[in-house]
Parts: structure tokens; C-alpha cells; sequence
């Protein structure tokens, strides 16, 4: 871990409490289980307490000057303790990012902003009613307690996603590249979804298997009569079909067989159907973007100049909103190396400049 202080006591604000400093309380909680925190009105000058969410310091938000990240997003409490304690949580800087990403940042959003979201309601559900007899210290440590077992959960969760990747990753190499199958479920999207994976089958917590569309910008699809159809319906075509949900992004079966019949008719259906799209540019993208850097780079430059002025295009104007971050980086890096290309300085992007001003 990071060789920095571990914090011995902490202070915060009192009265009504938010997700702000509750989650910051559960994380210092966390880092030391035997931390001392008080709250009140009258931060102490000692630098060895740690005060956050009030006074104006290191840790706290309310000041003029209060720090941003590069995406827009400022700091509340949260994220300061964060971007100071990760390290003594995680090893890898890329998850102390993920975490911040995922988990700290919405709640820092809404702290700054005022605008709610499912945690800062549950925490501020915690804050004692008018007619309440509890006192607010009581019900903050309560909330305090809740905070602390979200947190503890995402940590054991997110410490796995290095092991799921690479398990993930294997799986690919074994597979067709089209329909990847795993001996239990992991979390797969991050290690699956650059590739060029269309399906993903595993076990199901329920029994038998389920058959998943990888979630990218260009996905696969399953046959649309099979969309929210009777069981009846789908085992008369494959036996052993059991489901398949009508937002057309899982279906599940009895056993290995049919959840590879499954997803081989969808393979072949989502085949046909794309051989009849004639807009170039979805298709160019989902090629480009199924490879990784290297590889990205080297197909812009063999693609011709038209092509990739069409994919630049569809790229600026796609407006696509996901829970999915790393398509979105996996957009981003695209985008930054046809820029790159095209309005570099080598005389042959002369001839795309060109191109580019005739349209």
C-alpha cells in the first residue's frame, strides 16, 4: 500500500448530515477502525486531526477556490480523502481511478450541485425526522454504519476485477471471437467488450445457462421473434430455450447445448442482417474499435481518407449514454487518433484536409 499517515482522529460538521460526510466518515472508518470522529461547529487548529467538510481546509469544499477535475466534476470531502487514503485501499492506481470514477464522483456531484441521486437519498433518509426523539450524532453514526458496509462490499468487488478480467481475456482466446463462453459467471464487460465478441454464455445463478449480448455502440442482437416470446415458442425452435427478455440483451437455456444453438442462430441472423446495412461508417467503427490501440492505428492509416472521414462524422455526431466507461474511453481513444491523423502536420493528411473542405 501507499506509505502515507493512516488518520488517527477525525472532524466534521454537526446537525444535518448528507452522503458528503457520511461516506467520508465511513472511509476514514475504513482505513482506521480505530479512529476517533466528533462532530461539531469548531474545527480544531490541531494538523494532526483530520478536518473535513468544514473549516475550509485540505478536505473540505465550501471555498471559493474549490478544486475540479479534468471532467468538470469538483471536489466535495469524499473526493479529497479519496484522492489522499486510496492508495491505502488499493494497490493499482487504475482501480483508486475506476472507484473515483464510479463511486466517489456522483456522490461529490451531488454534494456541489444539490442534485440527488439514489445514495444521497438513502443517507439523507437517516437524518432524524422534526418529531424525532434520536439525536442527530446517533442517527449520523448510523448512517455512518450503513455507508461502511456499501463501501466494504465495492472494495471486495472492485479487487476482483483484475482476476475477472484475466479469466475473461482467456476465454476470448479460446473462443471464436464471436461467442465466448465461460466456466462460471465473472464480471467480463471491461476484458470482453473491446474485442470482437458478439455473445457471452455462463452459468446462471438460477440454473442453467444464460446467453448475454456483449453492450457495445455497434451490438449484436437477438432474432426479433424471439424478443419477449413463451417459452413454448422458443424451445419449438431450440430445445432447451427457455427465455429470452424483450429488451433483446439476455436469454437463457437448460443446459450448454442449446445456449450455443442460441447463440450460434443469433450469430448467423445478426450476420445477414448487417450484410444488408449499407451505411459504412457503424460497421467501420465497430471494426476499428474491436481492436486496441495498435491495431486501431494501424487500420485508420490503410482505410481510405473518404472512409475515415465518415467514421469521424458518425463518431462526433453518435450521442450515446452508457454505464459502460470503458466504451466510452474505448470512443475517446478512437476519436483522439483520427484526430491525430487527420489534423497532424504529416504532409499526407494534405489530402484529407482537402477532402474534408469540399464537403
Amino acid at each position: 500500500m501507499v506509505d502515507i499517515g493512516v488518520p488517527r482522529e477525525g472532524y466534521t460538521h454537526g446537525g444535518i448530515f448528507h452522503a458528503d460526510d457520511v461516506f467520508s466518515t465511513a472511509l476514514l472508518r475504513y482505513i482506521n477502525p480505530d479512529i476517533n470522529i466528533t462532530r461539531g461547529f469548531e474545527p480544531p487548529k490541531d494538523p494532526e486531526i483530520v478536518v473535513y467538510d468544514i473549516g475550509l481546509g485540505e478536505f473540505d469544499h465550501h471555498q471559493k477556490d474549490n478544486e475540479e477535475r479534468a471532467n468538470g466534476v469538483p471536489y466535495a470531502a469524499f473526493g479529497k480523502l479519496w484522492r489522499r487514503y486510496g492508495g491505502l485501499v488499493f494497490d493499482s492506481e487504475e482501480l483508486i481511478e475506476r472507484f473515483d470514477r464510479d463511486i466517489v464522483q456522483p456522490i461529490d456531484y451531488s454534494d456541489n450541485t444539490g442534485e440527488r441521486n439514489m445514495l444521497s437519498l438513502a443517507i439523507a433518509s437517516f437524518n432524524p425526522n422534526w418529531n424525532s426523539d434520536e439525536e442527530a450524532d446517533e442517527a449520523f453514526f448510523r448512517a455512518v454504519d450503513f455507508a461502511y458496509e456499501i463501501l466494504n462490499n465495492e472494495f471486495k468487488r472492485y479487487r476482483g476485477f483484475e482476476a475477472a478480467k484475466s479469466i475473461a481475456q482467456e476465454a476470448f482466446e479460446k473462443s471464436d471471437g464471436l461467442v465466448v463462453e465461460l466456466d462460471k459467471f465473472v464480471p467480463w464487460q471491461e476484458a470482453l467488450v473491446p474485442t470482437t465478441a458478439l455473445f457471452v454464455i455462463y452459468p446462471s445463478q438460477r440454473g442453467g445457462y444464460n446467453i448475454q449480448i456483449v453492450p457495445k455502440i455497434e451490438r449484436a442482437s437477438f432474432p426479433k421473434r424471439w424478443l419477449g416470446a413463451e417459452e413454448d415458442e422458443l424451445s419449438s425452435e431450440v430445445p432447451g430455450m427457455t427465455f429470452c427478455h424483450k429488451g433483446n440483451f439476455i436469454a437463457s437455456a437448460e443446459n450448454i447445448e442449446a445456449a450455443r444453438e442460441v447463440a450460434k442462430i443469433s450469430v448467423d441472423e445478426y450476420k445477414k442482417e448487417k450484410e444488408k446495412e449499407k451505411d459504412r461508417a457503424p460497421y467501420i467503427l465497430r471494426y476499428i474499435i474491436s481492436g486496441n490501440d495498435r491495431l486501431i492505428k494501424d487500420y485508420i492509416k490503410r482505410i481510405s481518407k473518404e472512409e475515415l472521414l465518415e467514421v469521424r462524422d458518425y463518431i462526433r455526431e453518435l450521442k450515446y449514454h452508457d454505464n459502460h466507461w470503458d466504451i466510452k474511453e474505448a470512443l475517446e481513444a478512437l476519436l483522439y487518433n483520427i484526430d491525430i491523423y487527420i489534423d497532424g502536420d504529416a504532409a499526407d493528411n494534405k489530402e484529407i484536409r482537402d477532402i474534408e473542405k469540399e464537403k
